[in-house]
C-alpha cells in the first residue's frame, strides 16, 4: 500500500472516531435529561398529593369554625327563646333553633367525610413520596454511571484531547494508557496540571 494512502486511511479513521466521540458526548446529557425527566414527574405527583392533603385539612378547619359559629349562635338563640315572653317570638326562635340544629348536623357530617377522605389522601401522599425516593435513587445511580467514563488509548492524540474535554465538562474520567518502562502517558503528559489532577490514569497492556 502506498504511504500516502496509508496516511489517508489513518486520517479517515481518526475523523470517524472523532465523529463517534462527538455523538457520544452529545448523547450523554440527553440521557441525563431523560432520567431527570422521570424524576420531575414523580416530584409533580408528590407536590400534587401534598397540596391535596393541605387543601383537605384547610376545608376541615373551615368546617370546624363554621360548626363552632353555629353552636354559639344556637346558644344565643336558646337564651333569647328562654327569656322571651311573646309566643310568636318564642315560635320564631324555635324555628331558627331547629334550622341551626340541622345545619350543625350537616356540617359535622361533611367534616366526618373529609376526615375519612384525609386518611386516603395521606396514604396517596406517602406512596408518591416512597416512589419519588426510589426514583431519586435510581436516577442518582444512573447519572453517576453516565459521569463515569473510561477513555481507551488516552495517551494518543485523540484520546488525550477527549480526556481534556470530558474533564472540563465535569465527567469522572479514567484514562487507559499503554504501559511503558518510561512511565510516559504520551500526549497526556502535555495537559495542564489542572486537568491532570482531575482524572485517573491507568497503565496496562
Amino acid at each position: 500500500m502506498l504511504p500516502e494512502l496509508e496516511k489517508l486511511l489513518v486520517v479517515q479513521d481518526r475523523d470517524t472516531k472523532i465523529k463517534n466521540l462527538q455523538r457520544d458526548i452529545k448523547r450523554i446529557p440527553l440521557e441525563g435529561s431523560k432520567a431527570e425527566g422521570r424524576l420531575a414527574d414523580d416530584k409533580a405527583a408528590v407536590d400534587y398529593a401534598k397540596e391535596t392533603v393541605q387543601n383537605n385539612e384547610v376545608a376541615i378547619k373551615n368546617l370546624e369554625l363554621e360548626v363552632e359559629t353555629c353552636k354559639q349562635t344556637l346558644i344565643r338563640l336558646k337564651t333569647q327563646q328562654f327569656e322571651t315572653k311573646k309566643n310568636e317570638e318564642f315560635s320564631a326562635l324555635g324555628h331558627e333553633i331547629e334550622r341551626y340544629d340541622k345545619q350543625i348536623i350537616e356540617l359535622e357530617d361533611q367534616e366526618l367525610e373529609l376526615m375519612e377522605k384525609a386518611e386516603g389522601l395521606k396514604t396517596t401522599h406517602q406512596e408518591a413520596t416512597t416512589k419519588l425516593n426510589a426514583t431519586q435513587g435510581l436516577v442518582d445511580e444512573e447519572l453517576e454511571k453516565l459521569k463515569k467514563i473510561l477513555v481507551t488509548g488516552a495517551d494518543g492524540f485523540i484520546g488525550s484531547h477527549l480526556v481534556e474535554l470530558l474533564v472540563k465538562k465535569g465527567y469522572n474520567v479514567s484514562a487507559f494508557c499503554m504501559y511503558n518502562s518510561f512511565g510516559s502517558t504520551g500526549w497526556l503528559d502535555n495537559l495542564d496540571n489542572s486537568i491532570k489532577e482531575n482524572f485517573e490514569c491507568i497503565l496496562g497492556d
